[in-house]
């Protein structure tokens, strides 16, 4: 709104100008084509960032359902001694913790250290790449159940897919985080946008000093609107951004939902 209210200051500005050199006015047309490219970019810049969201939410979904997955695998086919399963899903709840940390970049993990411990989560705090840590801490438990001949192998083998398709949806994360939308393609638009708004003032302002900046500002809401949403979904893990995406929530559900296994035990 503040960036609103500037261009209503342009406006008057432009429209006390004009009383005085009426020859800078400009013809609608011009503007009107000038509005169709401007535009066509917003569009663009709007899919473009709502495709990252999107992409973004879904990896987190694929996330959720491989963590209950491999939690359901090795309650159902793993040992019946409870320490061993209590481990496993404590270790997979923990994954989307570290995850999560991981791409909000913070290394304060007040729900692992409930889960595993403090000197677990001090570990993980410590780990150059915290979810490959975890994973890895997964695979040497369920490693461990296989040795000891409690799990079969070749259910071993189809739990080690679901584990290793958790690196590669938090890799696919990273990715987006890592890759943001080019910067020179966000600043063309912004300068695009800016001088589009600044201009098309010498076609609306007229003599009527508050009918013009009214025009502007129905005009400049809208624009700088949907440059914003393109700018808010391009980041959708930054939590200063409004339209983020709520991992804490997600990660809390991931944590439900495994530890509420953890009393099932093998039927004789």
């Amino acid at each position: 709104m503040a960036r609103t209210l500037v261009f209503a200051l342009v406006a008057v500005l432009t429209s006390y100008l004009l009383r005085w050199a009426p020859g800078l006015r400009v013809s609608a047309t011009v503007m009107e084509v000038s509005g169709l490219v401007l535009g066509l970019l917003l569009v663009f810049r709007t899919a473009a960032g709502y495709d990252r969201w999107w992409e973004a939410r879904g990896l987190w979904g694929s996330i959720l359902n491989q963590s209950r997955n491999l939690a359901v695998m090795a309650l159902a086919y793993g040992p019946a001694d409870p320490g061993w399963r209590s481990e496993v899903v404590r270790w997979i709840a923990a994954f989307g913790h570290a995850a999560r940390a991981t791409l909000q970049d913070t290394r304060a993990l007040p729900e692992i250290v409930r889960l595993l411990g403090g000197d677990e989560a001090a570990r993980i705090a410590a780990a150059q790449h915290m979810p490959s840590y975890v994973v890895g801490r997964i695979a040497a438990v369920l490693r461990r159940a296989r040795d000891s001949a409690a799990l079969d192998p070749f259910v071993f083998l189809q739990m080690e897919r679901q584990r290793a398709a958790l690196l590669d949806h938090i890799g696919a994360c990273e990715r987006i985080l890592g890759t943001p939308i080019p910067f020179i393609y966000s600043v063309a638009i912004r300068r695009f946008v800016v001088i589009y708004l600044c201009a098309s003032q010498f076609a609306l302002a007229g003599p009527a000093v508050l009918t013009s900046a009214a025009y502007a500002i129905m005009l400049a809401y809208p624009i700088l609107t949907l440059e914003q949403i393109g700018a808010e979904l391009q980041n959708p893990f930054v939590t200063r951004s409004l339209s983020h995406i709520d991992l804490a929530r997600l990660c809390q559900t991931l944590e439900n939902n495994v530890l509420a296994l953890e009393p099932q035990r093998h039927e004789p």
